[in-house]
């Protein structure tokens, strides 16, 4: 999931942008979402991402999380290119063409998969990720990882 995508990060800055999202993120105590559902971005008759949505009862932990991370890079100089949080996890992306033929129209495929679920998991940090482009697609390579804070009710590590 990408709480705040940058764009392109003065190789300089680095160090600051993983130290803001540490410092925004580390004082969250660990919180638990649902992947449930499926959709389309921009929407499923025009495909360019395939995504599965994040829930729970109470979404609340995760926003002021992205929000917090969000004002944290804005601080060091870097605003996030898209202002728009919609929680989900990017399952892949459709390349086309201009010249070639349009994606595919995917509506009656996600409809049957509305309901789909990929269970409950417990996020337990905050990974700050570079990209490379490649023409095989972007590479993607961690820089830096802030645990969240421990709940109360957290036994294991």
């Amino acid at each position: 999931m990408t709480l705040a995508f940058l764009g392109d990060v003065a190789e300089l800055d680095l160090n600051k942008v993983c130290k803001a999202v540490a410092e925004a993120a580390g004082p969250f105590p660990r919180f638990d979402l649902r992947l449930e559902g499926v959709g389309a971005f921009p929407e499923p008759a025009r495909p360019r991402v395939i995504w599965a949505g994040l829930t729970a009862d109470d979404l609340s932990p995760l926003h002021a999380m992205q929000q917090a991370v969000a004002r944290a890079v804005a601080g060091v100089g870097y605003r996030s290119d898209d202002q728009r949080f919609n929680p989900h996890i990017t399952l892949g992306r459709i390349k086309s063409d201009r010249r070639g033929p349009s994606p595919p129209d995917l509506t009656k495929t996600l409809e049957r998969h509305r309901s789909w679920t990929g269970g409950s998991f417990t996020v337990r940090e905050v990974v700050t990720f570079g990209s490379t482009l490649t023409p095989e697609g972007p590479v993607y390579t961690p820089l830096a990882k802030s645990l969240l804070a421990r709940r109360k009710t957290d036994a294991s590590p």
